[in-house]
């Protein structure tokens, strides 16, 4: 079955959107927004709440795959970071798992609040929005 590019293409309405995103965000604490266009990326909901910036990605980041994987990737860093519960440019993440030695590295930096639109609508001026960029990948 063939995904719908956009939610609201596919007649959602914006309020229909938003109380998933409240939903999503008050079960897990967190969720993400995928863009599926030309200008591919993926971004969080919910870290502004608690005080932290949005992750975002897009395909200038630097991960492989695509959307569903870049999304599962932004789940596991802004995991880390609320745990944190702090981002700063000096913060590196390496993989974690004890049997791999993909020499993954993350950074984020801050980045334009305007690529991340949903985020943008719902936090306004409050919104900070970093980016993820990643190198080290080993095939």
């Amino acid at each position: 079955m063939e995904q719908p590019m956009c939610q609201i293409c596919d007649g959602r309405t914006p309020e229909d959107m938003a109380a998933e995103i409240d939903s999503r965000i008050a079960e897990y604490g967190v969720t993400f927004v995928s863009v599926d266009h030309d200008d591919a990326r993926v971004y969080s909901l919910g870290m502004t709440e608690k005080g932290l910036p949005e992750l975002y990605l897009d395909s200038s980041s630097g991960l492989e795959g695509g959307l569903q994987e870049w999304q599962v990737f932004l789940n596991v860093v802004s995991e880390r970071v609320r745990k944190r519960g702090e981002l700063s440019e000096s913060d590196r993440f390496g993989c974690e798992r004890p049997d791999c030695d993909c020499g993954m590295e993350v950074r984020a930096l801050p980045h334009q609040a305007d690529a991340a639109q949903v985020a943008r609508n719902r936090y306004g001026d409050d919104l900070r929005v970093w980016k993820l960029e990643v190198s080290g990948q080993s095939a």
